[in-house]
């Protein structure tokens, strides 16, 4: 009973936080509807972007999860979640441009700051994070090199096979007309011995 209770004051917490930042959605909406969309800078579209996604991040699906455990509940969950995170700090990044174009800033310190939102992410272990796909893309590329090692090797083997059964069957052909040929002389001798023979015959009889 507890847990269900937990469960509906925070699916309550969820919908005031969603109706609250659904206000100030469309206040903003409605602020920036006085513009043409031609006259819209990128950061005010970012924000409009941001602010979709916001919802999206606060996981408006939170109950499904818990209540009924799937795969594709978790796999949205970060979907959402990587989503805002990486066009806010592609946000960041903008207003950080911004700052160094209309201040004159020199690009060394504009990239200074970058280093520290990018490299100072507490959330992200550039070790676990990114070790296992070097692992992957290391044995991966392992493997490949022995398939395509395997299939040049099978490739010359097949050709060899066919070279030699392509040699065997010229052997047996050329074995073939060899005997068609020598059975062809037989004949052809003994066709002259019998007609030596008659004659020697028709001889005998005349004299």
């Amino acid at each position: 009973m507890d847990f269900f209770m937990l469960l509906m004051m925070r699916e309550k917490f969820n919908k005031n936080q969603q109706i609250l930042i659904k206000d100030n959605q469309v206040y903003i909406v409605n602020q920036m509807r006085r513009l043409a969309k031609n006259h819209w800078i990128i950061e005010q579209k970012l924000i409009i972007v941001l602010s979709g996604l916001l919802i999206m991040f606060n996981n408006p699906f939170y109950a499904l999860i818990i209540l009924e455990p799937h795969m594709a509940g978790s796999f949205f969950d970060i979907l959402f979640l990587t989503n805002f995170l990486v066009l806010l700090l592609v946000f960041w990044m903008v207003i950080l441009d911004r700052i160094q174009s209309e201040n004159a800033l020199k690009n060394s310190k504009v990239l200074t700051a970058k280093k520290i939102v990018f490299g100072l992410d507490p959330f992200v272990n550039f070790e676990d994070s990114f070790g296992l796909f070097y692992d992957f893309c290391k044995y991966f590329g392992i493997a490949l090199m022995i398939l395509h090692k395997k299939v040049i090797q099978k490739e010359d083997e097949i050709k060899e096979q066919e070279e030699f059964v392509q040699q065997q069957q010229n052997d047996d052909q050329q074995t073939t007309n060899l005997k068609l040929q020598s059975q062809n002389e037989q004949d052809n001798q003994q066709q002259d011995n019998d007609a030596q023979y008659d004659n020697l015959n028709k001889t005998d009889k005349n004299i």
